[in-house]
């Protein structure tokens, strides 16, 4: 009983020690002279908003839940090469919240960012994204994709 003990301990301690270096490599640990200040003050400053990603017949429909965030507050990035949608921002907690003591907090302050690798077959230079309500709605229409054709050898 006292070896699983000991090898509980052992485990549970490197575990620790794994995610303190992590923590600290990130900024987000605190006093790193005081343990008992381990979260102390520190807000998480990045989180992943949540996102549906739809398709039908004509397009793919991208919905990611924004509430509190301004639209000028919102980047959408689309590299041509890589196919890839990027959605950014921050969502900046009320500077009068920030002093005093809490009691609950479950909204999330910090910065965002989803990406979507899109398919091959569509029209990047037609995509539309809306705001509203907290809910960004990015539409990307598909196009048909070159069909192989055959090439006579004269």
């Amino acid at each position: 009983m006292t070896r699983y003990s000991e090898e509980l301990y052992n485990f549970e301690h490197k575990l620790k020690n794994t995610f303190d270096d992590f923590l600290k490599r990130i900024g987000l640990y605190g006093d790193e002279n005081k343990e008992e200040s381990y979260y102390k003050d520190r807000k998480i400053t990045c989180f992943n908003p949540k996102l549906d990603f739809h398709e039908n017949d004509k397009e793919y429909l991208v919905y990611v839940e924004l509430p509190g965030v301004k639209k000028e507050e919102i980047c959408l990035d689309l590299r041509d090469g890589d196919r890839v949608l990027n959605i950014s921002g921050e969502i900046k907690q009320d500077e009068k919240l920030e002093k005093g003591r809490a009691h609950i907090e479950e909204r999330r302050f910090g910065y965002f960012r989803r990406s979507v690798v899109l398919s091959e077959n569509v029209n990047l230079d037609n995509i539309t994204a809306k705001f509203h309500d907290g809910v960004l709605k990015i539409t990307i229409p598909k196009q048909e994709l070159t069909k192989s054709k055959k090439v006579s050898i004269h």
